[in-house]
């Protein structure tokens, strides 16, 4: 089969169109501007929702997770090595029910797992800024209901 110039300039064009698509397709989306796909465990899982994943995952409900109720439910984040951390940021469950995350106690631990509290929250929010003194690092990032009920955040960033 002879293919004409044009063609043939044309096929490669579309080729190179249809390549730069798949590899921006190839990028993963992280949702809620986070930019690091750091990896969550929680204490437990309700329904169909997972217990540990990447922060740039959703469940149903546009929960990140969803505890089954129990007591002082948790969420722990590996930042995957120690970092300077300056911000913690938390989006409460949008749809209802806001109220289960309270009180809120934030931690953070380094390689050893020995955590230390930065924060705690007592009134419902929506979204919760915690900013955190300079020269703070972590390797973890513990979010804990301090008391019995089910523990489900929307998102959680960690800069």
């Amino acid at each position: 089969m002879i293919v004409s110039a044009q063609r043939r300039r044309t096929l490669l064009i579309v080729g190179a169109v249809v390549a730069s698509v798949l590899a921006i397709a190839a990028i993963p989306v992280v949702r809620d501007g986070s930019s690091r796909g750091y990896r969550f465990v929680a204490s437990s899982a309700f329904g169909g929702h997972s217990k540990e994943g990447n922060l740039t995952d959703e469940g149903a409900y546009a929960l990140l997770f969803h505890t089954r109720n129990e007591r002082n439910p948790w969420v722990e984040v590996d930042l995957g090595s120690e970092i300077d951390v300056h911000r913690i940021e938390i989006d409460n469950r949008v749809d209802c029910c806001k109220d289960r995350a309270l009180p809120l106690l934030v931690e953070v631990a380094g390689e050893d797992r020995t955590y230390s509290p930065v924060a705690e929250k007592t009134d419902v929010f929506d979204h919760w800024d915690v900013d955190l003194p300079a020269g703070t690092r972590a390797r973890f990032v513990r979010l804990t209901a301090l008391r019995k009920t089910m523990l489900h955040l929307h998102s959680i960033r960690v800069r």
